[in-house]
């Protein structure tokens, strides 16, 4: 693997997750409001979708159905944070509009979040096969792990929440600055 493959990776990764809010809001900031009230039928597209999509979103989550009731406490970890991730993508993307498709530590957690929720999937759907082949004693094994990796992985998706927009951000590129333009970083780290 090459120098930074992995940082490219993250950033496809979080750009294609943001593209489709990003085209909604778009969307709906295209829309003319006043036309919208005084002619509806043209505007109800839109807004409709979008307002479905968000009522859905605040109202009832969406049920991971296909879990095992043993991993059901799982399978609701996936859930909350799916939606959160859904929630504060579209947040980042109005408090930061085009500014989002530059902000390469936000979009490292965004990727970061949407991994771990893709691996929970991952470990969620393995193991519900495994108990449902070999029952619970048979698949112990795996029950354990995946109990395991979700506490691990909720714990990395809260933490990158609560950094979103972190302050520290600027900070780390000031420093990265400083030594770009210094040609090294100046400190003695052996």
């Amino acid at each position: 693997i090459f120098e930074g493959t992995n940082e490219i990776l993250r950033a496809f990764i979080a750009l294609v997750g943001v593209e489709g809010p990003a085209k909604q809001l778009t969307d709906l900031a295209k829309l003319d409001f006043a036309s919208a009230l005084r002619e509806p039928i043209k505007g109800f597209g839109v807004l409709s979708d979008f307002a479905l999509q968000r009522a859905r979103r605040e109202l009832g989550r969406e049920k991971l159905e296909l879990a095992h009731p043993l991993l059901r406490h799982e399978a609701s970890i996936f859930e909350a944070y799916a939606a959160k991730l859904a929630r504060e993508t579209d947040s980042v993307l109005i408090r930061h509009g085009k500014e989002t498709f530059e902000m390469q530590f936000v979009q490292k957690r965004l990727a970061e979040v949407a991994v771990d929720l893709y691996a929970l999937a991952a470990v969620l759907s393995r193991t519900t096969r495994a108990l449902e082949q070999r029952g619970e004693p048979g698949a112990a094994r795996e029950l354990e792990l995946a109990r395991g990796f979700a506490r691990i992985a909720e714990h990395r998706i809260r933490v990158r929440f609560d950094h979103m927009d972190d302050d520290a951000d600027e900070a780390l590129k000031r420093i990265a600055a400083t030594a770009y333009k210094d040609g090294s970083y100046t400190f003695d780290v052996v």
